[in-house]
């Protein structure tokens, strides 16, 4: 089982349970206590989660909408084809600030995540304002999901290298969940 899998397993008991606290959610899993509890501490720290002042855990709003999301799961053909190294005519090409080409592309959903971290930060902010991850990972990935969930985190109000983190952190949850699926 994945970190990825237990997550989202802890995710789903809290919808059960409604709330709870960290040795309830470990009892119904099977899991240990202290496993759990550093899964609930990071789903808090992504926003999944939140705690009450007595130590029970639930479900914050953001938390809810990733489990109740119309596309929590794929078929493996849907992953597989997600997952694929694109054309390099379909390859994303990375940009700076004034919009030049800068040499770097990515021509899968991993290699956009190896490459997020190479480029210049102005790099993603300017292709996060302009749209453009959200519209290759639609159109020529296919992953309308993803797709928004990136462009939720260009309306944030984040340092630009937050936001590079959290585009980060997403893309990589999506390609260990999809890459399970292939």
């Amino acid at each position: 089982m994945s970190v990825l899998d237990i997550k989202l397993a802890v995710l789903l008991t809290l919808k059960e349970l409604e709330r709870a606290t960290a040795d309830r959610v470990a009892k119904k899993m099977g899991v240990w206590t202290s496993l759990t509890r550093w899964v609930l501490k990071d789903l808090m720290a992504r926003g999944y989660v939140q705690e009450s002042e007595d130590g029970e855990f639930s479900l914050s709003e953001k938390g809810v909408d990733v489990i109740t999301a119309p596309k929590l799961a794929f078929t493996k053909e849907e992953a597989i084809k997600i997952l694929a190294e694109v054309p390099e005519d379909k390859a994303f090409k990375f940009s700076d600030k004034e919009g030049s080409l800068t040499g770097v592309v990515a021509i899968s959903l991993k290699d956009l995540c190896d490459k997020l971290r190479e480029v210049e930060l102005e790099s993603v902010d300017y292709h996060m304002h302009q749209g453009h991850f959200t519209r290759w990972v639609a159109e020529v990935l296919g992953d309308g999901d993803l797709a928004k969930k990136i462009g939720d985190i260009g309306e944030l109000e984040a340092s630009l290298g937050e936001m590079r983190d959290r585009l980060c952190d997403l893309i990589k949850e999506r390609y260990e969940l999809l890459r399970s699926l292939a």
